[in-house]
C-alpha cells in the first residue's frame, strides 16, 4: 500500500507492478496489476573531435556518445540535415549544430557546437594573351585580388623572389601557380604552362636598284632558315603563291613580308617599287624655226637629251641649220633610255615643205 495514495489517479515515480484497490461500501475490488519501468536518461552531449574554425574544403567531425538501440536525427541552423542519422556526423558547413537523440519514446536534444568556414580563396589563374611568348617581354598571369590574402607565385614549385601580389609577368618557360594565403588558411591554383620561343627574327631587303626601268624587276628577299615560312604583301594585301625568301616585283608598290614561326609571326617594314611606265619619244620638226623638239611620255622626270648635231646638242629641242637625218637619245632619272631619228629637208626646201617625219628607233 502506498500511503496517501487515495485519488482515483496516482503518478509512478519508480519501477514496480501497480494495482489499486476500489471501496464501495462494504463491496471492494482490486484492478489488474500495470508494470512501470524506468528508462535511464538518454545522453546528449554533442562534441567536436577537432578544431571548429578551419578553412574552406576542410572539416570536422561531431558527435555524440552512442548505445544500441538509440536513433539520431542532425540539424543545421534548425533544419534536420536528410541522411544523417548516425552519432557522428561530418561538418563541412558553417552554422549551428545539434544533434536529437531518441530511445522509444524518450529523446534528447544535444547542446549547440557552431562551425566556422573560412571563404573560398578564387585560384584560377588568367593569363592577358597567348602563353607561347614569340619575343621579348612576357605574359601577364592573374588571380582575383581579395581582401586579407597575401601571394606567392612559384615556377616548378619553387618560389619566385619578390612574386607576392595577385599578378606575375612571366618572361621565361615555366610552369607557373600561386600559393594563395588568408589567416591560417593557403589554397594552391591551378598551373599555367608558358612557353617562351626564340622569337622571329626578320628584315625585307632589295637585292639592286628600286627604281627601275619598264619590263625590268626589283627584286627583294628576307631571313631565311629552316621552320620559317613568309607571306608578301603589295600594299598590304596578301600575294597569292608569294611563299618564298626571295619575290620578283614587277608592279610598282609597297612591299612588305610577314614571317611566322609556329604561333609567332612578324611583319617587316615596307620598301617601295618603282616601276617606270613605258619610255617614248616623238618628234615635232619646225621647219618655219629650223628646230625638232623631243616629245617625251613614261619614264621618270627629269629627263636628258642628246642629239647627234655637231656640236651635240642636249636640250630637248635641238637646232638645225642642215638638212639631213638627225637621232636623239632620251634618259630618264632611272637610267631608261629610249632614241629617235628624224628627217628634215634642205634648208631651201623648208618653206615649201611643211610635213617633216620622226619615228622612232630602238638602241
Amino acid at each position: 500500500m502506498i500511503n496517501g495514495a487515495t485519488a482515483s489517479n496516482y503518478t509512478a515515480t519508480e519501477v514496480g507492478s501497480y494495482t489499486v484497490a476500489v471501496n464501495a461500501g462494504t463491496c471492494s475490488a482490486t484492478s489488474s496489476a500495470i508494470i512501470v519501468t524506468v528508462t535511464n536518461n538518454i545522453s546528449a552531449t554533442l562534441f567536436a573531435t577537432g578544431p571548429v574554425g578551419f578553412c574552406y574544403g576542410g572539416s570536422v567531425v561531431l558527435a555524440v556518445d552512442g548505445d544500441a538501440g538509440y536513433t539520431y536525427v542532425w540539424k543545421l541552423n534548425g533544419s534536420t540535415i536528410q541522411g544523417a542519422t548516425s552519432n557522428s556526423f561530418t561538418g563541412t558547413q558553417a552554422g549551428i549544430y545539434t544533434v536529437v537523440v531518441s530511445n522509444g519514446n524518450c529523446s534528447a536534444t544535444s547542446n549547440s557546437v557552431q562551425l566556422h568556414v573560412g571563404d573560398q580563396i578564387n585560384t584560377n589563374i588568367t593569363a592577358t594573351q597567348q602563353t607561347d611568348l614569340c619575343s621579348n617581354g612576357g605574359v601577364t598571369l592573374s588571380v582575383p585580388a581579395a581582401s586579407g590574402n597575401t601571394y606567392i607565385w612559384r615556377n616548378y614549385g619553387a618560389a619566385i623572389n619578390g612574386a607576392t601580389s595577385n599578378t606575375y609577368t612571366a618572361a621565361s618557360s615555366g610552369g607557373y601557380e600561386v600559393s594563395i594565403y588568408n589567416g591560417s588558411c593557403v589554397a594552391n591554383s591551378n598551373v599555367v604552362f608558358v612557353n617562351a620561343g626564340s622569337g622571329v627574327n626578320t628584315w625585307i631587303m632589295a637585292l639592286g636598284n628600286t627604281h627601275v626601268c619598264s619590263g625590268d624587276e626589283v627584286v627583294f628577299s628576307t631571313y631565311t632558315l629552316a621552320g620559317l615560312s613568309h607571306t608578301w604583301r603589295r600594299n598590304g594585301a596578301t600575294i597569292n603563291g608569294a611563299t618564298g625568301s626571295t619575290y620578283t616585283a614587277t608592279q610598282n608598290g609597297s612591299y612588305s613580308v610577314t614571317t611566322s614561326n609556329g604561333s609567332c609571326t612578324v611583319t617587316t617594314n615596307a620598301i617601295q617599287a618603282y616601276i617606270s611606265a613605258p619610255l617614248a619619244v616623238t618628234c615635232s620638226p619646225n621647219v618655219g624655226n629650223g628646230t625638232i623638239a623631243a616629245n617625251v611620255t613614261g619614264g621618270e622626270a627629269p629627263y636628258n637629251y642628246l642629239w647627234n648635231t655637231a656640236p651635240a646638242q642636249i636640250t630637248q629641242m635641238a637646232a638645225i641649220d642642215v638638212s639631213g637625218m638627225y637621232n636623239v637619245i632620251v634618259t630618264d632619272v632611272n637610267g631608261c633610255t629610249v632614241n629617235a631619228n628624224a628627217s628634215i629637208g634642205s634648208v631651201a626646201e623648208w618653206p615649201l615643205k611643211r610635213q617633216r617625219t620622226c619615228w622612232p628607233r630602238p638602241l
